[in-house]
């Protein structure tokens, strides 16, 4: 199976203190200027699953630029989540590569088609978008990938 991507515009990952990592990284790399939100909003809901069944969980979220690339940075609050699942798992450390893709639902459709299982999808935290994280760390060394709707 080959499937085509546009190209990774996010990196995501997984801490257990946000406001701890941001330190470091503008301490030791001068990177700041992070966007800090809570996930899901409380004023809609963002349909998220974890491994197919309907999940509630809050995260702590930072998303920044480096150039081109997209950091996104994520703490768990509560709830069962793929990100608790790799802290519990793992420990700290980079979870996913994400790629925004314009044919979205065929993409999504063609991995789950291979046999790659949908970890878990909701709704984005950035306007009406939708997004898909992908088991792929058998294939590519322990990294998740995550498949996201763009904006229309």
């Amino acid at each position: 199976m080959k499937i085509r991507l546009s190209g990774a515009d996010q990196v995501g990952i997984v801490v257990h203190d946000l406001d701890s990592f941001l330190e470091q990284l503008e301490e030791l790399l001068g990177i700041d200027g992070f966007e800090i939100v809570e996930y899901p909003p409380e004023d809609r809901d963002v349909r998220l699953t974890h491994y197919g069944e309907k999940a509630s969980f809050r995260l702590r979220m930072a998303f920044g630029r480096v150039g081109r690339l997209e950091f996104e940075i994520i703490q768990p609050l509560e709830g069962q989540s793929i990100f608790h699942d790799f802290l519990r798992e793992h420990g700290p450390g980079l979870h996913h590569i994400r790629f925004t893709e314009p044919e979205y639902e065929q993409i999504v459709q063609s991995l789950q088609e291979a046999g790659i299982v949908k970890m878990a999808s909701g709704d984005g935290v950035h306007g009406p978008t939708q997004w898909a994280y992908f088991d792929t760390r058998e294939w590519l060394e322990g990294v998740i990938i995550e498949i996201k709707k763009p904006l229309p």
